[in-house]
């Protein structure tokens, strides 16, 4: 059974350490991606002028006013003081062709007092100057640049097979024979003495020990991100019912349906509902013409750095403002609230900064156990390949 266990470890880990390496890298960054952002760009993060922040509906139009070939899709209803507003935009169909315009961007940002656009950009683009080079990494993190959805069921499978190599990893860990508590401890120390290659296996084996519970919760969270519906949900409901959004009961809705609700109409339907629910004002109105409805999210205005669960959210029709949905962090099935719970343990943000250090630092360590593990192969095999040639000499 070791044999085989260690089979499985060395060709699951060899099969997956290129990927974590590159998840741990971006993951250590997008941890405070925010952060990052502004920093590298401020002048379109934020703003000096204080006063009135201006409604969201009139935001939309001062800023589909400045292209004719855009149309917003998503703008946030409260903004922070100091903070620039954060719309995404998305291109209208041209009359002559009948084809989306060809716009260059989908993310403005805009000063919150006056409506003025601060600067545009393509969240996502493949470009490497300060403007793109968070959103390019994020989108390193989540699909691997790869269009489509095969990046997403990449990494959903190397998260699989991390999930499972997780316990091959561990159980080999424990020593053989009589005694096993005692001699399992030498398993979690690192020994600073000695050959370097006798440090690589401790930090490997070690390293792997002391971290095995945010490691397993790194991969499971990592199935849920990447393969909900095909693989995490249908294992979930096997203990407990989880209910389907309206994104995916809604289905398509056909091409061209004018919604009738203005974004005003939707932010005061989103208050209505706030105040139905106990929850808070709305902080963002997405507009999803594709399936004929409007997201509101209610929270924080920067919710995206707040401990907790993540912001409560509706769904409405676009048309008469009716709820379809509504998602209230802790509340539901228990296979509805593990669910919810996946994204802010594997970005950290369930316990805010803290849990967002610990996060970032993760993605350092699993780097480093994943080069540790290539290079304990690496060791393993020039020694098989020496013991292979020098029996070969001999039975010569």
């Amino acid at each position: 059974m070791r044999r085989v266990l260690v089979v499985l470890h060395r060709w699951a880990g060899l099969s997956i350490a290129g990927f974590l390496i590159i998840a741990g890298l971006t993951g250590s960054l997008i941890a405070f991606q925010t952060e990052l952002d502004s920093w590298l760009n401020p002048d379109l993060f934020h703003v000096e002028g204080t006063g009135a922040r201006i409604a969201a509906g009139d935001l939309v139009a001062r800023v589909e006013a400045t292209d004719a070939r855009i149309r917003v899709r998503s703008v946030p209803v409260r903004v922070s003081d100091g903070y620039a507003a954060s719309l995404f935009v998305t291109p209208r169909v041209d009359p002559a062709t009948g084809r989306p315009f060809d716009v260059e961007y989908d993310q403005v940002f805009a000063d919150p007092v006056t409506g003025d656009v601060l600067g545009v950009r393509k969240w996502g683009a493949l470009h490497l100057d300060r403007r793109h080079l968070m959103p390019l990494i994020y989108r390193l993190h989540n699909s691997l640049l790869i269009p489509g959805g095969w990046g997403r069921w990449i990494m959903g499978g190397v998260s699989l097979i991390w999930l499972f190599d997780c316990f091959f990893g561990f159980a080999l860990t424990l020593p053989k024979g009589a005694a096993v508590a005692a001699r399992w401890r030498r398993s979690w120390l690192v020994r600073p003495t000695g050959r370097a290659y006798r440090l690589n296996v401790d930090l490997h084996r070690a390293g792997g020990l002391w971290l095995w519970g945010l490691l397993f919760m790194l991969a499971l969270s990592g199935i849920q991100l990447n393969l909900d519906r095909e693989v995490f949900r249908p294992v979930v409901e096997l203990f407990s019912p989880v209910a389907r959004s309206p994104f995916e009961t809604r289905g398509n809705q056909p091409a061209g349906e004018t919604a009738t609700l203005s974004f005003p109409a939707a932010v005061r339907r989103g208050a209505e509902i706030a105040a139905g629910q106990g929850l808070v004002a709305p902080s963002r109105l997405s507009h999803y013409t594709r399936y004929g409805l409007f997201l509101i999210e209610f929270g924080d205005p920067q919710h995206q750095a707040a401990a907790g669960l993540g912001p409560a959210y509706a769904v409405i029709d676009n048309r008469n403002g009716n709820l379809l949905g509504l998602r209230i962090p802790g509340r539901g099935t228990a296979g509805e609230v593990f669910t919810q719970i996946q994204f802010p343990l594997h970005s950290g943000h369930i316990i805010g900064l803290p849990g967002r250090i610990v996060i970032s630092a993760m993605g350092i360590a699993v780097v480093i156990l994943s080069i540790t593990g290539v290079v304990i192969w690496w060791k393993k095999r020039g020694a098989r390949q020496t013991r292979a040639a020098r029996t070969t000499v001999a039975a010569e």
